[in-house]
């Protein structure tokens, strides 16, 4: 068996544990991400840009980053703990990346049952900067149909990696550096944990 496959395999195994562990409801329907990164720029997608706001109402383009990494998490407060939980995961990330990488959680603030002071108040404690997507700028840009998504977004404005659900426990440790130096990225997070 190469080397490969055995990651692959071993990525598998790993995943389907940790989806086991985290999810009450498990939808084996998923799929396991490929080696990716470090492509072509003419095999990659460019991040499509986008509007949102800040609390104080102050617009916000995604394209404001350019130059830099991104890590941009599609939320709502519908799926309120789910949320708290992935938000503090990226409020610690911030803390320890937050010099090399741009942090945008954006709340999807136009979609059924979405509350923008609901949301306000699941950021109570942290120190990442929230945004609002209160013209659907972003749910366009990206077609969401189901959240929340993190999508990585390279410093040359190409999507690094795009995955529907929150960060597994450890994930972004993992992600991260790796996203940092450009390296190839394994997704094991499966959609089955996300609200639709």
């Amino acid at each position: 068996m190469d080397i490969m496959k055995l990651i692959k395999v071993i990525a598998i195994v790993l995943s389907a544990s940790l989806i086991f562990a985290s999810c009450d409801a498990v939808d084996l329907d998923f799929v396991i991400g490929e080696f990716s990164g470090n492509t072509e720029a003419s095999e990659r997608e460019k991040a499509p840009d986008f509007t949102v706001y800040d609390a104080a109402g102050n617009k916000v383009q995604f394209s404001d980053y350019k130059g830099k990494p991104v890590v941009i998490y599609l939320w709502s407060d519908y799926c309120y703990s789910d949320a708290r939980t992935d938000l503090t995961d990226l409020d610690n990330a911030n803390r320890k990346y937050g010099d090399d990488i741009v942090f945008m959680p954006v709340h999807l603030s136009k979609i059924p049952m979405a509350s923008r002071d609901a949301a306000i108040a699941l950021m109570q404690g942290l120190f990442i900067t929230a945004y609002y997507d209160l013209d659907n700028s972003a749910v366009d840009a990206y077609s969401v149909t189901a959240y929340p998504r993190m999508i990585f977004v390279d410093s040359d404005g190409y999507s690094y990696l795009d995955q529907t659900g929150g960060p597994i426990k450890g994930e972004l440790d993992f992600q991260l550096p790796r996203f940092i130096s450009n390296e190839p990225h394994i997704t094991p997070t499966p959609p089955s944990c996300s609200c639709k």
